[in-house]
């Protein structure tokens, strides 16, 4: 996602965490080999009409998910908070 890729994900809880159908990327019954073959072999057939889709998911992970921005300040602060708790 973070590279403009589109993915084609199952529709399970942990994955719709992050991912909304049809306005980041595509999901699918996890089950269901023809709607996931039917889902990839559509996307592939309208790959420029999806460009909004790739463009969604990369700004999504940017701004939720950025490494230096997002994640590492969560981390150090939990472990500053877990630091102080433990002293």
């Amino acid at each position: 996602m973070s590279i403009g890729c589109l993915i084609v994900g199952s529709r399970t809880p942990p994955v719709e965490e992050v991912i909304e159908h049809g306005r980041t990327e595509l999901l699918v019954d996890f089950f269901n080999p023809s709607e996931i073959a039917a889902t990839v072999a559509d996307a592939l057939q309208r790959r420029n009409e999806l460009q909004p889709l790739r463009e969604a998911a990369r700004q999504l992970i940017v701004q939720n998910y950025d490494l230096y921005t997002k994640c590492l300040p969560a981390q150090l602060q939990l472990l500053g908070r877990l630091a102080h708790h433990g002293s």
